[in-house]
């Protein structure tokens, strides 16, 4: 894939962010200070607009996606638990999956927050795995209609606005989908593409313009998972199980 094409294609429309966003120092609740994440910022550029987060939005993605792939083979191995990722993948979509370690072409900090959103992901997986894999085991994933599926369950999440604890479980809610596409035998490819939805999903709904306004993807530097942002994603697994399970009868 034309990896420059693509983000050339950003629509000049949505490159404009409000005068009011925040930098990285302001971005208020979402955020609590803390800590020694600044001296993992101190080389992040402290200002994004909605092109920049779009552009880091997929090798951001690919490097959660491998901290969690990586952190779950680790755990697996430990406890000797025949359910890791690799376990029954298909060599492309371990290849594919292990790529994601690749260095971003566009940005050196984009590693430094894909391995920070991972350790947030592995905190909400501690506590809500269960919970994802009743709700993807509910999903009918083919090819045809993966995206509308993926798409459906994620604008739940943001039904009621955006916060940077639901952004981290749309990123855990697509890695699960990845692991499972791989635990079924899927190809690389379709695995590529589960990356592309998250991505595009971001976009379209208008997620990547809100990370902006509230200081970039580098904001989520600072950000710790609150009693309140469990709250959200426990309600938020909720109401997708729900989803998933009326959509289901339906059919």
């Amino acid at each position: 894939r034309d990896r420059q094409r693509d983000v050339w294609q950003f629509p000049l429309a949505y490159c404009t962010v409000s005068s009011k966003a925040s930098r990285f120092g302001s971005v208020g609740k979402m955020a609590s200070g803390g800590g020694d994440s600044s001296e993992n910022n101190q080389d992040i550029p402290p200002n994004e607009d909605e092109r920049t987060v779009f552009q880091d939005t997929e090798g951001i993605f690919r490097h959660f996606m491998f901290q969690r792939y990586q952190d779950e083979t680790q755990r697996g191995e430990e406890h000797g638990e025949m359910d890791s990722p690799s376990a029954s993948a298909r060599p492309d979509a371990l290849e594919e999956l292990r790529s994601c370690n690749d260095i971003h072409p566009f940005s050196q900090h984009v590693p430094v927050i894909g391995r920070r959103l991972g350790e947030i992901g592995d905190e909400i997986d501690a506590k809500y795995k269960d919970q994802f894999k009743d709700m993807i085991d509910s999903l009918s994933l083919t090819p045809a209609t993966a995206y509308e599926t993926f798409a459906a369950v994620a604008r739940r999440l943001f039904r009621t606005g955006i916060n940077w604890g639901r952004v981290v479980a749309l990123l855990c809610f697509g890695y699960e989908i990845a692991v499972t596409v791989i635990r079924r035998g899927f190809s690389g490819s379709f695995l590529r593409r589960i990356i592309r939805f998250v991505v595009d999903f971001i976009f379209k709904e208008r997620i990547a313009r809100w990370i902006a306004q509230h200081g970039g993807w580098r904001a989520v530097m600072d950000f710790r998972l609150s009693e309140p942002s469990w709250y959200t994603v426990g309600i938020v697994l909720l109401l997708g199980t729900m989803a998933v399970f009326l959509a289901t009868r339906k059919t």
